[in-house]
């Protein structure tokens, strides 16, 4: 029987909040994995360095402990310290936001570069959580009568600035990320090719709460390569499911046949308590 291996999404185990997405690659050869991220609400890049699990085989992925990772922002190179168990790091002073940043991972006698610019930061105008009607509803309701917990909308306002630009957004409950379709549709990356420019839209996303929480959205101004990443993963997830073929792996900016992505993205978040709904 063939192992459907774990692809990790280190942005969640970086964030404290670990998230393991089980998909298929398109090979079954071993592969260095890199995820590196860079926000400007944070001071500091995150790098996780490890091998795919075979597609064939028994073994789990496992991290890379002795990488030399360096970033270089125009003449400055930064190195950046292992931090254990696959993950390193470095302090980047506020001066070198939004700019574009190259990494490079030396890893077993290779070398993977990546490079990803910081887009302007985009703010969020304002958050509206409210109960969730119809469609939405009862697409996310749970049949557990034991499950008392209630679908709500929550819809982040902004305004979309002249240019192509491309987004993800993510949702906290009580500062716990928001996972899965069986907690609603949390997550989203899109572009604004829909929208019209200077105008105010509305992106609705749907939680399953029971009142009082507090929800928070993420608000993130990504590259095309980071948009590129995730639409290709959520596609490869979604062709892996019930499928018997392989799915393209997603796609990556490392070079060097490597997996994974690096992003410096700009991000704004926005918080609002969840109604309590009457009951009936």
């Amino acid at each position: 029987m063939k192992k459907i291996i774990i692809l990790i999404s280190v942005l969640w185990v970086i964030s404290s909040c670990q998230r393991e997405i089980n998909i298929k690659l398109k090979s079954s050869e071993i592969k260095t994995v890199i995820e590196a991220n860079y926000s400007s609400l944070s001071d500091s890049i995150k790098v996780s360095v490890c091998k795919s699990s075979s597609y064939f085989g028994t073994d789990t992925g496992k991290t890379i402990d002795n990488a030399v990772i360096s970033l270089k922002i125009g003449d400055t190179t930064i190195v950046l310290q292992n931090n254990s168990k696959g993950i390193y790091s470095a302090k980047l002073s506020p001066e070198n936001r939004n700019k574009t940043y190259k990494i490079e991972v030396h890893s077993e006698g290779k070398l993977y570069e990546a490079t990803s610019s910081m887009p302007s930061l985009i703010k969020i105008d304002s958050i509206r959580i409210r109960k969730a009607e119809g469609r939405e509803a009862m697409s996310h309701g749970s049949s557990d009568k034991n499950d008392s917990s209630t679908v709500f909308k929550v819809s982040t306002y902004m305004k979309d600035p002249i240019g192509h630009n491309y987004y993800r957004i993510v949702m906290y409950n009580n500062d716990k990320l928001i996972i899965g379709n069986s907690n609603g549709e949390s997550e989203i990356v899109f572009d604004d090719q829909l929208y019209q420019s200077n105008k105010t839209i509305e992106i609705a996303l749907t939680a399953k709460c029971y009142g009082k929480e507090r929800i928070r959205v993420e608000l993130m101004s990504v590259d095309k390569a980071t948009y590129d990443y995730f639409t290709s993963l959520w596609a490869t997830i979604e062709s892996a499911g019930g499928s018997f073929s392989v799915p393209e792996n997603p796609r990556t900016n490392f070079n060097n046949d490597a997996l994974g992505y690096f992003s410096a993205y700009s991000a704004d978040t926005a918080s609002a308590i969840v109604p309590i709904v009457p009951k009936k």
